[in-house]
């Protein structure tokens, strides 16, 4: 009995996959180059896959990447590339409800990386996505990480910093005021009429990420700042019970100095 066959779903399926195992997002020529396919077949695929939500194109480089639709197929994904498919969506929504900024930041190597970003027409810059923050004084979000710290990383990371001692002397209060409410607040502390907060995002128990929220204090007057924490922190349970469902046991960021 011959073997059932469906050419366009397998050439499909092989685009996908290659796309899902480069390291880096390749692009329309390097998939043609791949393939070794008609240039018009690989296009209309292509845009099958991304109609469908199973692959997009990335805004940064014009490379393509697997998109929303795959990354709850598979577990294979890394964990900051599954945290970004599931949180662009929702920051976009936020983003327009509130008329901030909102960011995804994921911790690694003692450092803090912009994922992901999604601003409103009136809303405050803030920092790119791509973004590598190794000073994480100045931030609400490098609170969280250095207090999931052990003493080594804690060191390390302090020398990278223009004001260690200062750090140090917040660090109690910003980790206390967390304690108490579940994410954490910067008063223009660093960035001159910019409030930020940010809340963790764990995966079995393991602090691997935060979403942060940024506005001017016109936009974000200091007694409304409990509500939109409380917000923030319902958003990142609701992308931490979305990771945990999606996938496997991944590396600790704060493992390795």
């Amino acid at each position: 009995m011959s073997r059932p066959t469906a050419p366009a779903l397998e050439r499909g399926l092989a685009l996908l996959e290659t796309v899902a195992a480069a390291s880096a997002p390749p692009t329309f020529n390097d998939l043609l180059r791949r393939s070794a396919w008609p240039k018009a077949s690989v296009a209309r695929l292509l845009g099958v896959l991304r109609e469908a939500g199973y692959m997009e194109k990335d805004p940064r480089s014009g490379g393509y990447r697997v998109g929303p639709r795959a990354a709850l197929l598979t577990g294979r994904l890394p964990v900051a590339e599954r945290l970004r498919l599931l949180a662009e969506p929702v920051l976009e929504q936020l983003a327009g409800e509130t008329g901030h900024t909102w960011l995804l930041l994921q911790f690694a190597d003692l450092r803090a990386v912009c994922l992901a970003k999604a601003t409103a027409e009136s809303s405050i810059a803030m920092q790119p996505v791509g973004y590598v923050q190794p000073d994480l004084s100045r931030s609400p979000w490098g609170v969280l990480y250095f207090d999931a710290m052990d003493e080594a990383q804690q060191t390390t990371a302090l020398s990278r910093m223009k004001d260690a001692a200062g750090f140090a002397q917040r660090q109690p209060q910003a980790v206390a005021y967390l304690r108490q409410h579940g994410f954490t607040y910067d008063d223009q502390t660093h960035l001159k009429h910019v409030r930020r907060l940010a809340a963790p995002i764990r995966s079995d128990g393991r602090l691997v990420a935060a979403v942060g929220v940024g506005a001017n204090p016109l936009a974000l007057p200091d007694d409304a700042a409990p509500a939109l924490g409380r917000k923030l922190c319902a958003v990142a349970d609701q992308l931490e019970h979305a990771l945990t469902g999606v996938v496997a046991h991944d590396h600790d960021p704060a493992e390795s100095a």
